[in-house]
């Protein structure tokens, strides 16, 4: 039996198909296109053993998604002479047989392009057949493969995974039996290790830009696992996974960990957060090390804890987002135990809150951050302790580390903050770190002063705002964290520069939480200037930024100063529009958004101080304001 037919032709299955042993399809009579596209499962059995069936141009999935199982009866499937192209969610099932590109009569030249589209799905159940080492076709001249599709390596025994030309796979599954990697992969979508299964990743770097799920084993081996996605990507399973090498350099998004995840090797942080929790750690062997954690234009660190296992000195690459890398680390423990555990986490909130001061000697500490470190193994080791400041610790305007001789790292006790040492600062008042030495007990750790006139670690004051309210303006801010303070004081100014007190609240709870403030100018200036006087327990005098009032306003707009700012302050946002709720939006000029907040204007003319995120790099930026009033539009320069 044969088919006639020319290169425009098609012939469409939606049943089953054997192939009888005298049946032939060759390149004088196929048709231009065999199409499967059946509402279920199909299958193509071979018993051609007579005469060659090579098709031309072969469909899978059209109006329908079918199943096709290629089975290789008393003969194997014969070559593809042109394209083999599955779309939808159609399955290209070829089991333990074969289904290759290939030139007229069995030859071993290259066929045309072999296609995934869409979520289609390839399924591999041999070792041989194909490209070395399993049964993916081959003699393709291109290889295709869309981001949502899925190629699944699936027989008990051992298969080499092919390494595609780029861009790769998209999702890849690795079902039953062994799989070893061939050569560098690709997989820019998720890599799924089933139960039962494992993958060998050898030497090669593996990039993966969607999730990575383990329910089965993995041999990280010499190679590495990079995560690049441009989304959000995760690392998850029944089966805490192990890696070697372990890099992450995402575009965008994040890394988050579902399950606790291991390094034995280095930890590289290009760009990108890595998610820890304490259920879900990012864990450094002994002897693993980390490197790269930064502050760049896409910072990257781990944005919770990071634990240590080992007798090293070790720099944890720990942050927060929106806050920055605040590295901490230790020195090389003692007495030298290779189970010895060390756990780090920066925490974006005020030590001061935590207790009062109890160490004699030390007047105040941050209001902005602290570091929890604790030793968690199952020995008593002595280590040295170092934190840090930069660009990045302060919470406000105010002034952060002034005076290093002065400054020093305090614990937190029982009662309070009840100790506090330094044996070494390095760096400057700008950018550097604190050594404590010869520590055995840990905890929470902070930056400290011993003079109440130096290192303000200042007050977190936030949602400084001024208004105008009918014949008044409204003067309202917030201590996020209230603690050792004796009063706020309005004060006003007409330029900007000369301030004079116009009211004074006192301090409420101090108790280190949120307390919200407002005071009434009932004599408000045409054009008036505030600021938050805020004065301490210790005498201490710290300011908010400054936020500017204009009155009897026609022209509805926005305006920001200081333009430009300097890198890691606020900038002040005046509003004169109608009351209600708009939404404020900053973009790079690429367009990427890189914070959005919702404003609630109670009319007329307000002024509200706008935090941008410490880790914005200097250069221009939009700010896009929406509301009742439509949109507008203004730039800021950032120094």
């Amino acid at each position: 039996m044969g088919w006639m037919g020319n290169a425009n032709s098609k012939i469409i299955f939606r049943g089953n198909l054997t192939l009888g042993r005298r049946a032939f399809v060759n390149v004088s009579n196929t048709p231009g296109t065999i199409e499967f596209d059946g509402s279920g499962s199909q299958t193509i059995t071979w018993n051609n053993t007579s005469y060659y069936c090579e098709f031309t141009n072969v469909v899978i999935g059209n109006t329908n998604n079918p199943t096709v199982n290629i089975v290789t009866g008393s003969a194997a499937p014969d070559n593809i002479l042109g394209n083999l192209t599955l779309n939808g969610t159609s399955v290209l099932n070829l089991g333990t047989s074969r289904w290759n590109g290939g030139t007229s009569g069995g030859g071993t030249g290259n066929a045309g392009s072999l296609t995934l589209n869409g979520n289609a799905v390839l399924q591999l159940g041999n070792n041989t057949g194909g490209h070395s080492g399993s049964n993916f076709p081959m003699r393709f001249n291109t290889v295709s493969i869309s981001n949502t599709s899925l190629v699944e390596y699936n027989v008990t025994s051992g298969q080499t995974i092919y390494n595609l030309p780029s861009p790769g796979y998209g999702h890849l599954s690795i079902n039953n039996g062994t799989k070893s990697a061939g050569a560098n992969l690709e997989v820019r979508g998720s890599l799924e290790i089933k139960s039962g299964s494992t993958f060998n990743a050898g030497s090669y770097t593996h990039s993966i830009g969607g999730n990575w799920i383990n329910d089965g084993s993995f041999n990280a081996g010499t190679g590495t696992i990079q995560f690049n996605g441009s989304g959000a990507q995760s690392i998850s399973g029944s089966v805490s996974t192990t890696f070697n090498h372990f890099t992450i350099n995402k575009a965008a998004g994040a890394l988050t960990l579902n399950r606790t995840t291991s390094i034995s090797g280095t930890g590289t942080f290009t760009a990108g957060i890595v998610n820890s929790t304490a259920a879900n750690l990012l864990l450094f062997n002994d002897n693993a090390t980390a490197t790269g954690a930064n502050n760049g234009t896409n910072p990257s660190f781990v944005n919770g804890p990071v634990r240590k296992i080992g007798n090293d000195a070790f720099v944890f690459p720990v942050g927060k987002t929106g806050a920055g890398y605040r590295f901490c680390s230790i020195s090389a423990p003692t007495p030298s135990n290779v189970d010895d555990v060390f756990t780090a986490e920066y925490m974006r909130a005020s030590a001061a809150a935590m207790g009062p001061m109890t160490s004699t000697g030390l007047s105040h500490v941050s209001n902005c951050e602290y570091w929890n470190i604790t030793e968690d193994g199952p020995n008593s080791p002595t280590t040295n302790i170092t934190i840090s400041w930069s660009g990045y610790s302060n919470c406000n305007t105010a002034a952060y580390v002034t005076d290093l001789s002065t400054l020093v790292m305090a614990q937190l006790g029982v009662a309070g903050w009840d100790n506090h040492g330094s044996s070494s600062t390095s760096g400057t008042v700008s950018s550097g770190s604190i050594t404590w030495n010869s520590l055995s007990s840990f905890g929470n750790f902070a930056l400290g002063s011993t003079n109440g006139a130096t290192n303000p670690l200042p007050v977190k004051l936030v949602n400084v705002k001024a208004y105008v309210a009918d014949a008044v303006n409204q003067i309202e801010w917030t201590n996020l964290t209230e603690s050792g303070i004796v009063s706020y004081s309005v004060q006003r100014s007409v330029n900007g520069q000369q301030f004079t007190t116009i009211g004074s609240l006192p301090a409420r709870s101090q108790n280190g939480g949120r307390e919200d403030f407002k005071l009434t100018d009932l004599q408000p200036l045409l054009t008036g200037y505030y600021r938050i006087q805020v004065i301490e327990i210790s005498g201490k005098t710290t300011y908010s930024p400054i936020v500017k009032v204009q009155r009897n306003l026609a022209t509805l707009g926005i305006a920001v100063y200081p333009n430009p700012v300097q890198k890691g302050q606020s900038v002040q946002l005046q509003l004169t529009a109608e009351p209600g709720q708009y939404e404020l939006s900053l973009f790079e000029t690429g367009g990427r958004l890189v914070k959005k907040e919702m404003i609630q204007h109670r009319g007329n003319t307000m002024t509200q101080s706008i935090e941008l995120p410490a880790t914005l790099p200097a250069g221009q930026y939009f700010l896009k304001l929406t509301g009742s009033f439509g949109t507008r539009h203004t730039s800021i320069v950032i120094r």
